[in-house]
């Protein structure tokens, strides 16, 4: 049987109001009349810590007592929570009350998915189970993946862009999103030199696996056509997270040499090979999935993704942006390290970029990425 709340009569005067995830209060006068001549029906909810108060949720019940000039407000008492416990009530419940605008509701799942993957992932839970998903995060709140997902990239998308903040509708802000994804031009010659410094350096594969530390990498995205699968994959096998994906391109004849290696390395892939097309070209090639702890390609994979061609792709081998930015998206979650040991060019570091992972890139060809690094800055 639940525990009753404990309600108590706290001092408005001792309540302090910190941060908070809703901006908009809305009307207050419909809720003033109602408290002034029903009362309050639901409590607010403080946390005590020592003689302090501060408010947990209820912010407009605190308001409309205020202008009533009560001087003492029902509450469910608290104590001792942390800051995220306290931005956990806040949020589930305004969620519940869909009270939140479209983007106070993307911060809020994004502020929920952090914290429950912080709580989750500091257990012991962790290590035998596997790390905390947006599927998770999902389950959990009973909405879907996908919802979870956009949120998330809604509210990294105006962090990064403020003035997104003006937009009044979430459809307004993914017009926004898919705009800026499909003009991603003007990067400045700094910008370019940081990608250089941090993120896109030249090194010759495969000793550039050497420069990664063991069990560091969440998302391995390569093209190992032209390599020996039998001695790439086990070094790449070890700088893999335990809960981490690789998705590796091949020619055709290989195929049959890359599942044996999965095999022998203990990782669980699907026998049949992902699909990326280029639309308007009679182009396609195939990639396969792996996982050491994974069943199944990440929720939203499809076997056969479909994109345009990127006007200043300068090698065969390089993915247009938005593949990119779609498999990451997918793949991995906020802070992940994602990796392409041997890359050809910089649309996976623009969309990890644009997603918040962190990314390292490795070149192969001095003269390729020479080219690589001027065609951005013409751009």
């Amino acid at each position: 049987m639940d525990k009753a709340p404990n309600v108590q009569m706290i001092p408005i005067s001792k309540i302090e109001v910190g941060e908070r995830g809703r901006e908009d209060n809305g009307d207050l006068i419909q809720l003033q009349f109602s408290i002034d001549t029903s009362g309050l029906l639901i409590p607010i909810v403080v946390d005590k810590t020592g003689e302090h108060y501060t408010l947990v949720d209820g912010f407009r019940r605190l308001s409309c007592y205020k202008a009533l000039s009560k001087l003492d407000i029902p509450a469910i008492l608290k104590e001792n929570l942390s800051e995220d416990k306290q931005k956990e009530i806040e949020h589930v419940t305004n969620i519940h009350r869909k009270q939140y605008n479209w983007l106070e509701e993307s911060r809020a799942y994004r502020d929920l998915h952090r914290i429950w993957a912080n709580e989750y992932n500091t257990s012991k839970s962790s290590a035998v189970f596997g790390r905390w998903t947006q599927k998770d995060t999902a389950d959990k709140l009973k909405i879907s993946e996908g919802k979870i997902s956009q949120d998330i990239q809604l509210a990294d998308a105006v962090d990064n862009y403020p003035e997104m903040q003006k937009l009044t509708t979430r459809k307004e802000a993914m017009r926004e999103i898919r705009a800026r994804e499909d003009n991603k031009t003007g990067e400045d010659a700094s910008w370019i030199q940081r990608i250089a410094r941090d993120t896109f350096l030249y090194h010759q594969f495969p000793d550039s696996i050497n420069l990664l530390e063991d069990k560091s990498i969440h998302l391995f995205i390569t093209d190992l056509s032209d390599y020996p699968l039998e001695d790439i994959l086990p070094q790449l096998h070890k700088k893999l997270q335990p809960t981490g994906h690789m998705f590796i391109f091949v020619g055709h004849d290989k195929f049959a040499r890359l599942f044996s290696s999965l095999s022998s390395l203990g990782l669980r892939f699907q026998d049949k090979p992902l699909t990326l097309t280029i639309k308007g070209e009679n182009v396609y090639s195939n990639f396969v999935w792996c996982s050491s702890s994974s069943g199944e390609p990440p929720f939203g994979i499809k076997e056969s993704t479909s994109v345009r061609k990127d006007e200043f792709i300068l090698h065969h081998k390089e993915k247009p942006y938005s593949f990119y930015f779609q498999i990451v998206g997918k793949a991995s979650n906020i802070a992940n390290i994602v990796c392409d040991p041997c890359s050809h060019g910089i649309n996976m570091v623009r969309a990890c970029l644009d997603l918040r992972r962190g990314v390292k890139c490795f070149c192969p060809d001095k003269i390729l990425y020479d080219k690589v690094l001027l065609g951005a800055i013409k751009e």
